[in-house]
C-alpha cells in the first residue's frame, strides 16, 4: 500500500469518527479520481448525504442533502461515473452533479417507469446506461440526449432473482437458494441463455471481465465461473467462514476475525 492509500484511509477515519456519530449509516464510499464520495443516512433526519472527501487533505469539499428513502436503498443503485459527472439515481428521478461542485448539470424524471431496481458503474457502455426498472423492464437512457429507450414488456422470471450485473449485451442473476441464471438482450427482450444451480444460499461477490464470483455459504466455497462458457469453472474451499469477501482478478481479500488475509487466484 502507498503513501497516498494511507493517508487517504487516515483522512477518511478521521472523517468517520468526528462527523458521523451512531444515527448515522454510510453505505457506500466511492473512489473517483482525487476525491471519496461517501454516501450515508441519517435515521433520525430521514436524510441521505453525499460528502466529497479530498484524499490528500480530508477536507469536505461540498455536500449534498436528500430524501432518504429507506425501501429505495435497499436495492442495488450505485453512483455512476461519466466525465466527472456522478450519476445519482434517485425515488423519482437521474440526476447529474457535478463531481467537483456537487452543483447540480441536469435532471431527468421518471415520466415512463416507477424506478430502479439495479444500476452500478459496469452499466455504463459510452453514453448509454442501462438499468432494470422496478417493473423489471430493461431501460436504456443516452446521457446525451437523455433519451430513455424501454427495450421489452416487463421481464417475467420464474424466480425471485438478484441482479449481480446488467450491461448493454447480458444480464447475470441469482436466487438466494443457489440458482445462477445469464440473460442475452437482443433488444427487444431478454433471453435465458443458462442457469447452473449450487444448491445452496450463495452470493455473488463480482463480476470481472466475463468472471463471476461466487461465495457459497454452506460448503464455504469460492467459484469462478465465465459467464459465456459455464463449463470453465473453478472452486477453492476456504478454511473460515469469512466475515468479509474482495476479489481483484488477482486475489481473494478474506476478513476474519482472526485477521485479514489473502489468497492468490
Amino acid at each position: 500500500m502507498n503513501s497516498l492509500n494511507y493517508r487517504a484511509i487516515f483522512h477518511l477515519q478521521i472523517l468517520l469518527l468526528f462527523l458521523w456519530d451512531e444515527y448515522y449509516s454510510t453505505k457506500q464510499i466511492y473512489h473517483f479520481g482525487d476525491l471519496y464520495l461517501v454516501d450515508s443516512g441519517h435515521v433520525n433526519e430521514g436524510s441521505r448525504y453525499l460528502s466529497a472527501v479530498d484524499i490528500d487533505s480530508g477536507a469536505i469539499l461540498w455536500e449534498n442533502k436528500y430524501e432518504y428513502n429507506l425501501l429505495y436503498r435497499q436495492n442495488s443503485i450505485m453512483l455512476i461515473n461519466s466525465n466527472n459527472s456522478i450519476i445519482v439515481p434517485l425515488s423519482e428521478q437521474l440526476q447529474a452533479i457535478n463531481l467537483f461542485s456537487g452543483n447540480i448539470e441536469w435532471v431527468y424524471d421518471f415520466d415512463d417507469f416507477d424506478g430502479i431496481k439495479y444500476i452500478d458503474q459496469k452499466s455504463l457502455n459510452g453514453n448509454n446506461l442501462y438499468f432494470v426498472t422496478l417493473d423489471d423492464e430493461i431501460v436504456g437512457f443516452n446521457l446525451t440526449n437523455r433519451d430513455a429507450i424501454i427495450f421489452s414488456d416487463p421481464v417475467y422470471f420464474n424466480y425471485k432473482l438478484n441482479i449481480a450485473f446488467l450491461n448493454h449485451n447480458h444480464m447475470l442473476a441469482y436466487t438466494h437458494d443457489g440458482k445462477v441464471l445469464f440473460y442475452n438482450n437482443n433488444r427487444n427482450e431478454m433471453l435465458q441463455r443458462w442457469v447452473e444451480d449450487f444448491k445452496q444460499p450463495i452470493r455473488i461477490l463480482d463480476v470481472i471481465d466475463d468472471t463471476a464470483y461466487i461465495y457459497s455459504l454452506e460448503d464455504m466455497t469460492i467459484t469462478t465461473v465465465n459467464v459465456k462458457n459455464p463449463k470453465n469453472k473453478h472452486t477453492i474451499s476456504l478454511i473460515w467462514n469469512p466475515d468479509k469477501l474482495f476479489v481483484d482478478t488477482k486475489s481473494y481479500g478474506i476478513y476474519h476475525k482472526k485477521g485479514l488475509y489473502f489468497i492468490n487466484i
